[in-house]
């Protein structure tokens, strides 16, 4: 089904849809004139499975939003200013979209790991909405502090479970919020719980990300290969 099929490779949401589809097929031999007798010709068609995708939501794809930010952005017609970090992101993330086959074919690594950066309510995470949705992205939005739990684990186990599910629905562009609250410099909090959870995220996949204090950040992930494009971000 193309690029609507995205996020049913989780474990149990292929077998839920299939029992969809013959649900929706019975449903359409039952409309028929056909004798009962038929009903062990009957077949499954590319309408059935159209008529189960309709309104099912696959188990990877719960709380992810498809092409739009939580403020319903559409795309870059909803924003205003900040030209050259558009810019910047079109170039990292829509182009290689679009374009593919040519970018494909290039033998330098293609940085798309970003980290925007700059005073609070200056636009940084409506652009990221707006990105995702002018590349047709599926987007994850997740707020720093929401993953930060002070039981030993915890934590780790909550940023696994979203870089699983950005890649169960990719493509997909992966969004952390308020970054600096669960990837400090190492060793500034008195429990360890951020230590644990940079050292998750250095081993997992690499995203867009968002602070308002990049010097609270843990060196580490501004390193080459990781969140190794930094883009300021003002109210102009």
């Amino acid at each position: 089904m193309g690029n609507e099929g995205c996020g049913f490779n989780s474990c149990r949401s292929p077998e839920i849809l299939i029992d969809r589809a013959v649900h929706a097929a019975i449903g359409r031999f039952l409309s028929s004139d056909a004798y009962v007798e038929d009903i062990e010709k009957l077949v499954l068609v590319r309408e059935d499975f159209k008529q189960a995708m309709h309104g099912f939501l696959p188990v990877a794809m719960r709380g992810i939003t498809k092409s739009t930010s939580e403020g319903g952005c559409t795309g870059w017609e909803d924003v205003g200013g900040l030209i050259d970090i558009r810019k910047s992101i079109q170039e990292m993330i829509e182009l290689p979209s679009k374009f593919s086959n040519i970018f494909v074919q290039a033998p330098l690594r293609l940085r798309s790991n970003v980290l925007l950066y700059g005073p609070p309510g200056c636009g940084k995470t409506h652009i990221v909405g707006a990105a995702a949705a002018a590349c047709s992205l599926r987007f994850i939005s997740v707020k720093g502090p929401e993953l930060l739990n002070k039981y030993i684990g915890a934590s780790e186990q909550a940023v696994r479970d979203i870089f699983s599910k950005a890649a169960a629905a990719a493509p997909c562009l992966l969004f952390f919020d308020e970054f600096d609250s669960i990837a400090p410099k190492r060793g500034h909090d008195n429990t360890g719980v951020t230590d644990r959870v940079v050292n998750q995220v250095l081993t997992g996949v690499f995203v867009f990300a968002a602070t308002s204090r990049p010097d609270l950040l843990d060196a580490a992930l501004l390193r080459p290969g990781r969140l190794d494009r930094l883009l300021f971000c003002d109210f102009s």
